[in-house]
């Protein structure tokens, strides 16, 4: 099953307008998928000690990573992060998210997870910059799709997919959930 029939199968199933919540999925489980969908290169934005890179490097078979992080806040996070990853196909850009996205050509991903800062503004320039290097087909995603303090995620979320016509898309079931859409 292709990820296009994946989760229009999902949407289907559900009732809900977007974002539609996956009953008892957790974002272990759709990074597992994403190997089950064949998609196997891809970056994440905000890596911090590396644990859910680790995490995606031994649930996705054959993948390659882009770890993007400025690492400015705690200097021991970028030494666990490399010897989490040591070895492993991982691409290290020790740099703000809108600086690593010039390395990276436009459509040249199968996905994205965006879990740097927080921030609104932060979080909608990661989706512009980073939906651009995901294929058609591909998925954006990101983690902290709830409202919390100083937290920008759900409004610029919301905002971007208003803007952008992304009329079906989704949540992980969890109170820390994960966005996510197709790339059309």
């Amino acid at each position: 099953m292709t990820v296009e029939e994946h989760l229009a199968t999902w949407a289907r199933k559900s009732e809900q307008v977007s974002p539609i919540r996956i009953p008892r999925l957790d974002r272990k489980r759709l990074v597992q998928h994403f190997g089950e969908w064949g998609l196997h290169l891809g970056a994440e934005i905000g890596v911090d000690g590396g644990t859910f890179a680790e995490y995606m490097f031994k649930v996705i078979s054959g993948l390659e990573l882009i770890g993007v992080d400025p690492w400015a806040r705690d200097g021991a996070k970028p030494k666990q992060a490399h010897e989490l990853l040591k070895g492993k196909a991982w691409t290290r850009l020790h740099m703000a998210s809108e600086q690593g996205a010039q390395h990276v050509p436009d459509l040249s991903l199968d996905f994205v997870y965006i879990d740097g800062d927080h921030t609104f503004d932060h979080v909608m320039l990661d989706l512009i910059l980073w939906s651009r290097k995901v294929r058609p087909g591909g998925i954006v995603a990101g983690h902290d799709y709830y409202r919390f303090r100083t937290a920008g995620v759900v409004p610029a979320v919301d905002a971007y997919t208003h803007a952008h016509g992304i009329h079906e898309w989704f949540l992980t079931d969890e109170k820390t959930a994960t966005f996510f859409w197709l790339k059309r």
